[in-house]
């Protein structure tokens, strides 16, 4: 949902904006060409591809605010 959509509660309820922002964790992979819509299953935190072939994927944070992924193909 973009903030546009979301203004309720808000501290800018009535003026147009326009930035997108999300309720929800979203990421898109890109490896040798292909590319896929990564989905995060709540309720466990594991992310896979959405059309998923078995690609691990997983999501680390540090201290220093830096966000990363790491992939581990079916083959290693």
């Amino acid at each position: 949902m973009s903030c546009e959509d979301d203004k309720s509660g808000g501290n800018n309820p009535t003026h147009k904006v326009g930035d997108l922002c999300w309720k929800k964790d979203n990421a898109t992979l890109t490896l040798g060409g292909e590319s896929s819509e990564l989905v995060k299953d709540d309720s466990s935190g594991v992310w896979k591809k959405k059309q998923d072939d078995g690609t691990r994927v997983e999501r680390f944070t540090a201290a220093s605010l830096v966000n990363g992924m790491t992939t581990t193909s079916t083959g290693g």
